[in-house]
Parts: C-alpha cells; structure tokens; sequence
C-alpha cells in the first residue's frame, strides 16, 4: 500500500507531463509545421500526392500474374525517352484476357509458354476478337497488383473485356522517377498509343476507367490528347479518342479535393488554411489536376462517373461538382455524362465499387450504347451537320446579327451565361472567395428608370486575414471590413469584370488571389444582369453608372485629404476595360448629371486584355474568320454595332481624353478572344494622343498567357507592384 502511495501520483503527474508535451507537439507540427511543408516543399507534395514509396504487396513477381490469381495475363513492358524527365523510362504493364479468350487458349498459360510467342499470341487476340478493352489507370499509392485492382481486374475478365493494366513511374517495376503530373500522364499517353497502334487494323472499341487520382490522370490525358499528340509524340495525326471513360472516385481538381479531405477539418480553422493548404495545388504545374478544365475541352467523350457516398478519401462532393462542372461545359448535340451514386449503405467506399452489385449492368450498358467510334459517329453526321451549319452562317446568322438588337446585346454582355450556377453570393466562402464579406448599393438609375441593386464582395489582403478571425470591441465582420477599409493605407483594386458569368467565376476567384497576395483590398461587383445584381438588360450606359455608382461608394468610405487617401485603382478585364475607360472619361459630367460631388480620378488605370474599340474587336474575333468571306460581312457582322446608341465602346477615344491619368495595359500573346494586336492599337493610340503634352506613366506588359489566365502568370505581380509603386498618390 504504501508503493501505491508513493507511486501513484508519481504516475499521474508522468502522465499528465508527457500528455502536454505530446498535445504541445501535436499543435506545433498542425500550427507551423504542416502549414510550412505545404506551402513551400515540392517534394513533400508529391510524395503526399502520389504516394509512390508505398508498395504493397512487396515482393511481387510481375512476370507471373498467375500467382496473384490473375488468370490469362502476361507481363510486358514499353521503353521510351522521356521529355517530362529528360531519361529512359521503362513502364510495366499487364494485358489480361477476356474470360472467353482465356478459356479458348487456357493452354497457352500451363507451363513455361515463350514469352514472345505468348505475346504475338495476346496481340492478336487483342486486334481480332474485336472485344471491348479497357485501360486502367491506377490510383496513387501501392501497385498494379494492389488486392482492389486485382478484384477490378477479376470483374473486367468476368464481363469479357480485355484489360491493359500499367504501372506509372515510381511505380512497380517501372522505372524509379519521382512522379509528376506531366510525367505519370506522359506514361498513360505512351501506353495509350500503344494500344492505338496495336489495334489500328481492327479497331476494337477501347475505353479509359480511372480511380481516384487516375481519374485526374485520365482526364489530364483525353482532354488535351490532340495538343498531347503533336507535342509530346511528335505525331501529324492526333492519336483518336476512345470510345468512353468511366471515372471511379472522381475529383474535380487537387485543389478542391485538399480542401475538402476529411484531414482537411483539422486545420481548416487556421486563418492561413487557403493559403498555405490549398493555394499551392492550384498553381503549381506538378500537380493540379484540373479535371473539371480538361473535360470541359473534350465534349464528344462520353463519360460515366462513379461514386460511393460514403468515400472518405475522395468525398462524393467533389465527385458531384466534376459532374456539374462538365455538364455545365457541354451544349446540346455533345456526348452525354452520367453520374451514378451509390448509398452508405452499400459501404463500398473508396476501392471498392467493383463489388457493387449493379455495376455489370452499369457498365454493360454504357460500353454496349458507346461501342461505335467517335470518328465513326462524326462520319455519319457529318453531311447533315454540315448542311445545316452552312444554313446557319449564310443565311440566319447574318439576319439576326444585323436585325435584332437583342442577339446583338446578348453577344456584347453575355450576361445570359452564368457559370458557376447556383451560387450564394452572399457566402463567399462557399464560392471560394476567401477573407471576403457581401454587401450591395442600392440606387435609382438615370439611365433604366428603376431602383437598381448592385451585388458587390470587398475581398480584404491578406495581411488582414488576422484581424477577420479576431472579435474586438464586439464588431460584426462586416463592421471589421469597413473599419480596415476606412484606415487603410493600402492599395484599393475596384475590379471590373469581363462579360459573360459574374464575380464569381474561377479565374476571377484565381486574380482576386494575385490582389490578395499583394496587400490590395479589391471590390468586385456585378452590374446589372449579372450575378445577384438586378435582373435586367445591361447597355453600356447602365453598366458605367453601376461602377460610377460603386466608385463613389469608395471613395466616400475612404474621404480623407487628397494626400492622405489611400491609392485607388481601376482594374478592368476585357470588355470591363472599356467600361473602365468610359467611366474615368465621362466621370465628371456623369457627377453633374446626378448632383453628385465631383469625384476624383483614380491613381492609375489598369487593362487586363483590352481592345482599342469594338468594331476592330469584332472584326478580329476568331469567329469573325468563318463569315468574313461572305460578301455581305461587312454590313450585316460589323455596319450594325456602329449604329447602335447602346453600345460603342471606343477605349481609345476615351483614353484620348485622359491624359493625366497613368495606364498600365497587361496583354498576352496567346489571347484568342480579344487578339493581342488590338492591345497594340490601344497603347499606341494613347501614346499618340499624349505626345504633345505632360504624360502620365503608360505601359505595355506582354505575358505568355491566354484570355482568362492571366492571373497564373508568374510575372504578373511584380509588374503590376511595381508599375502602382512608382505611381504617386496625388496624381
């Protein structure tokens, strides 16, 4: 009794010591630790993606499938130089035979069979049995010869497909690289032109099944396969599509999918979680995964998806948003996508959807209805679409671009196409848009004659992002934002979007993120028709007095002396920049119209992909090559947007008028939608119009980008701090 005594609180006081400093370790590593590892190590992001240093079983005999209870296969494999490595590679394979061809040549699998005849033997079977066959890309982590891919396997054999199952690098016994997103799907792109050429004489129906990270694999790999072909395999012809692709455990992207692993919860309460946990899958080559923007260039590929509701690893959420993602990319005429769920109930998970009991009917069904070629299927069509196309562009087409003012509106705005649907604005968070608050400005048009609400996001930096997760003095978040943005020294982006969808749109999200991380507050608002703001139709007045009247709601919140103001930018992007330039010209007499106090000028105009006016816009638009040619062109394409009193858009007027005001004009070489020549014109025009006086700053930046992706460019930061650093407040 008296040891108990002794050492029973000795224990307890041990116990409560060690627990502390485990407990302590613990928020060491979730606090600094992980958030660091994430952020700034590559490597430790692949390895955590890819998984590759996990191999079981270990000590497998790849050459013998057999042994595994894989009845029917044999074991190859492909030898290449890689581009994505710059080394030889060699990738591991298996072709399993269709359970009918097993039992046909069952022989052939008794004793020690020439692996070459063997071979010569699969090939053949392969070309001339005319079966569907399947192409496996795996998930991360583990083998080919993992126990749930050999229960697939076993089911693909049983509905008679032929399987072609392979090993990634680092993977298996193919060669130990380091994996990347480039590299693991240059693997598939080699294998998958082996297939095609092996079949080339027969052409089976071929169909591509992804699960988990396969899925983004395959993905990455279908939808840019014609661009694939020419830069990676050299080719003239790009390699053909196949038949469908059925994708198991699916993610929309990488980034996503973090963010909303189970694992996630731990530290999505960090104030920092998006930056250091998310952001970096969203911008780094090696691994983003973009499935939802792959599939979204590849409309002619049938696709079913499959998913367990009860999956922890990859959540059925991110499944469902590929899904809408794609439908959402798709028109009408284009292949079809199907989503098919399955209930908790069934505890099929992550791997195992090869034991549902409806998935030979599933899967029966979609191979049976896509067994026809893609070409062949155009082939068909081919004539009638090409009849009615011809209708279309030579007779309605310049109809309804010359006579109704409405198509002519529609084209301009594109406020009728919203995407992402469904969104609730007034939560950012649930659209991305993090360390974000929504409000909106009401105000009676001048233009419309009505009352007008205007759907508006202040989007703090990030240096505040601290201040957001604290309560002081028992300020609502609201309150919060208009108290940093009162005192703020700061730079103040007041962002004006491009037409079509809303503030909310992916690449918007993606630029509001470049603001972010230069300590710029922004204020990104809709105009009238879009997003949450009142449903109307939009004219180019209308949409200059909603930004005046955003405008001056900021300037009104940071009133203070002219030297003491914060910087305050316009940003426009596209047909924004135009509005943009309209407002800064016009801003005066605007201000007499309403009885409003003259406002300031901004410090600086920014133009993110502009053009000089609209009519050059729509004679250099890519769609403009297919009627050009047409004799009346002239009168019914371009004649009808140079009469109109709702729209003219003549950037390079307006900035003629300006010349005090410093413009920094971001443009990229590969914008297809607004050419970079027009771009070119604009800068020119202003530098034209300034030459005989006191010119402000004015800048051309030329990034190696598209039309919506310009906030990825690496540079674009650095240009846009320092252009606004050597701009002083008061001008």
């Amino acid at each position: 009794m008296r040891g108990l005594f002794i050492f029973g609180p000795i224990y307890i006081i041990v116990t409560v010591v060690l627990g502390a400093s485990v407990t302590a370790s613990i928020l060491v590593i979730q606090l600094a630790i992980a958030p660091l590892l994430f952020k700034y190590s590559k490597t430790f992001r692949r390895n955590l993606i890819f998984a590759n240093i996990a191999k079981w079983p270990l000590y497998v005999n790849y050459d013998k499938p057999a042994k595994l209870g894989i009845d029917g296969a044999r074991n190859f494999s492909i030898n290449y130089h890689s581009k994505v490595d710059k080394c030889a590679l060699k990738i591991g394979i298996w072709h399993i035979l269709p359970r009918s061809l097993y039992e046909k040549n069952k022989g052939w699998f008794d004793g020690d069979t020439d692996r070459e005849k063997l071979g010569t033997l699969m090939n053949s079977e392969l070309v001339e049995s005319n079966l569907p066959i399947m192409l496996y890309c795996h998930g991360n982590s583990n083998t080919r010869a993992a126990s749930h891919r050999l229960l697939l396997y076993k089911f693909f054999q049983k509905m008679d497909f032929h399987t072609i199952a392979f090993d990634y690098r680092g993977y298996a016994d193919s060669t130990n690289v380091l994996p990347s997103e480039d590299g693991v799907v240059e693997d598939s792109l080699k294998v998958y032109e082996w297939l095609v050429t092996t079949i080339s004489k027969a052409k089976p129906p071929v169909y591509v099944w992804g699960h988990s990270l396969g899925t983004g694999i395959s993905s990455h790999l279908l939808g840019n396969l014609q661009r694939l072909s020419e830069d990676v395999l050299e080719r003239t012809t790009p390699l053909p599509q196949p038949n469908g692709l059925i994708l198991e455990a699916p993610f929309n992207n990488l980034a996503d999918e973090v963010e909303f692993h189970p694992l996630a919860k731990l530290v999505r309460w960090l104030p920092y979680f998006e930056d250091t946990f998310v952001s970096p899958f969203r911008s780094c080559p090696e691994h983003e995964f973009k499935s939802d923007s792959h599939l979204a260039q590849a409309p002619s590929l049938p696709i079913l998806i499959l998913h367990a509701k009860d999956d922890i690893i990859v959540p059925f959420y991110v499944g469902e948003k590929l899904y809408d993602a794609v439908v959402a990319s798709r028109r009408s005429g284009d292949a079809p996508i199907t989503l098919h769920s399955y209930p908790k109930e069934d505890r099929l998970g992550h791997k195992y959807i090869c034991n549902a009991h409806d998935l030979s009917e599933l899967v029966g069904d979609f191979v049976k209805r896509h067994r026809i070629m893609v070409v062949d299927v155009i082939l068909l069509t081919g004539a009638s679409l090409s009849a009615s196309f011809l209708v279309l562009l030579v007779s309605v087409l310049p109809l309804m671009f010359k006579y109704s003012k409405t198509v002519q509106r529609k084209i301009i705005f594109s406020n009728c196409i919203n995407y992402p649907k469904n969104l609730d604005f007034e939560d950012p968070m649930s659209c991305n848009a993090i360390g974000c608050r929504n409000f909106s400005i009401n105000f009676y048009s001048l233009v419309d004659r009505c009352d007008i609400k205007l759907g508006v996001w202040h989007i703090a930096p990030s240096s505040m992002f601290r201040e957001l997760f604290i309560v002081r003095d028992n300020l609502t978040p609201d309150e919060i934002f208009l108290k940093e943005l009162k005192k703020t020294d700061n730079t103040i982006v007041l962002y004006c979007h491009g037409n079509s969808n809303h503030r909310a749109s992916p690449h918007r999200l993606q630029m509001y993120r470049v603001f972010q991380e230069l300590n710029y507050h922004v204020i990104a608002l809709d105009y009238r028709g879009y997003g949450d703001s009142t449903c109307m139709r939009p004219t180019e007045k209308g949409v200059v007095e909603d930004v005046l009247q955003v405008y001056s709601w900021l300037v009104g919140t940071v009133e203070r002396r002219s030297d003491q103001r914060p910087p305050v930018v316009l940003w426009g992007h596209s047909l924004g920049t135009a509005i943009a330039a309209n407002l800064v010209v016009n801003m005066a007499e605007l201000c007499l119209q309403r009885k409003m106090e003259p406002l300031p000028l901004p410090n600086a105009l920014i133009l993110e992909a502009p053009f000089n006016n609209l009519v050059d816009a729509i004679e250099s638009h890519p769609f403009s090559k297919l009627v050009s040619w047409l004799p009346y062109y002239k009168g019914s394409f371009v004649k009808p947007f140079t009469l109109s009193s709702e729209y003219t858009f003549a950037t390079d007027q307006y900035l003629a008028k300006v010349p005090e005001l410093p413009v920094l004009i971001l443009h990229s070489k590969g914008d297809r939608i607004v050419p970079f020549d027009l771009a070119v014109k604009l800068y020119n025009s202003i530098k034209e119009s300034r030459k005989n006086c006191k010119r402000a700053p004015t800048q051309l930046h030329v990034f190696d980008r598209g039309h919506n992706d310009l906030c990825e460019a690496p540079g674009l930061p650095r240009v846009v701090g320092d252009f606004l650093r050597d701009i002083k407040p008061d001008n």
